[in-house]
């Protein structure tokens, strides 16, 4: 017998979880290019600083999500194995 979630669909569950890191996102990606195009009046030097500069900020954001990510995974896979081990049946 499949057992029901009582905290409804979880795909409901994980939008509500993540859009505020979509958002986040979005207006990062805003800032950088209006960065950009602000900077487009002044000077190609000024431009491609930014450029670089957004590059390094994004790359920085990417490790920091790897990192997340897979301690997230081990957590999750220690957690679980305890939970197993503390169950007299697992299923």
């Amino acid at each position: 017998m499949k057992k029901t979630n009582p905290s409804g669909n979880p795909e409901m569950r994980l939008l509500t979880i993540t859009w505020p890191i979509f958002i986040e996102l979005f207006l990062q990606i805003i800032m950088d290019s209006t960065d950009t195009i602000m900077l487009s009046h002044i000077s190609d030097n000024a431009v491609a600083v930014v450029g670089v500069a957004n590059q390094l900020v994004f790359f920085c954001i990417l490790i920091f999500n790897f990192v997340t990510t897979g301690t997230a995974v081990v957590l999750i896979k220690q957690k679980g194995e305890y939970l197993i081990h503390e169950q007299e049946n697992p299923f």
